[in-house]
């Protein structure tokens, strides 16, 4: 028995040094994962950002804008909460689709589903910047659906409805 003893204490060592050396890498890998998501992350805030400025004709350089509110409609001068505000404009501008709003469970976020003919023709995710869940997003690329995310509550984005209109129709394809 010393020798099946000593045989099988080798395989085990050798094991559980295998599952730490696999432990580590998995953690080294959602380590960087994390990090290259939170990179593009910042670089699709960057680019929000800069298509809003563009759009309502700031440049970054203009920091009394953001200490201002624009006199445009807009979630914060339109005294409603940030779901009915973006209710408001998709019934009005996109009549021609069927809306279901749900709340995401576990996180601050709405869903909004936008359906025509019964088919799934845009997700749209209002969140709060605090989260950083991106599963959703994952979902509706690999099932080749549109997704729009909102902040609703990230300093100096006003979400003015010209701006919530352009990015919903070029979002569904108009």
């Amino acid at each position: 028995m010393g020798i099946l003893d000593k045989l099988f204490g080798a395989i085990k060592t050798a094991a559980d040094q295998a599952k730490k050396e696999i432990e580590n890498a998995a953690n080294s890998l959602e380590g960087a994962a994390g990090k290259l998501e939170d990179a593009v992350e910042d670089e699709c805030i960057g680019l929000d950002t800069a298509m809003q400025q563009s759009a309502d004709g700031t440049d970054s350089g203009d920091k009394g804008y953001w200490d201002n509110v624009p006199a445009e409609p807009n979630q914060y001068n339109s005294g409603l909460g940030y779901r009915e505000y973006f209710e408001l404009i998709f019934r009005e501008n996109f009549p021609e689709y069927d809306l279901a709003f749900e709340e995401a469970k576990n996180r601050p976020a709405t869903i909004v589903t936008f359906t025509n003919a019964g088919a799934r023709a845009l997700v749209v995710e209002l969140m709060s910047e605090k989260t950083s869940a991106k599963m959703l997003r994952w979902r509706c690329e690999n099932e080749g659906v549109p997704y729009l995310r909102f902040y609703y509550d990230h300093w100096g984005w006003w979400n003015e409805k010209s701006y919530v209109i352009e990015r919903t129709a070029k979002a569904l394809g108009k």
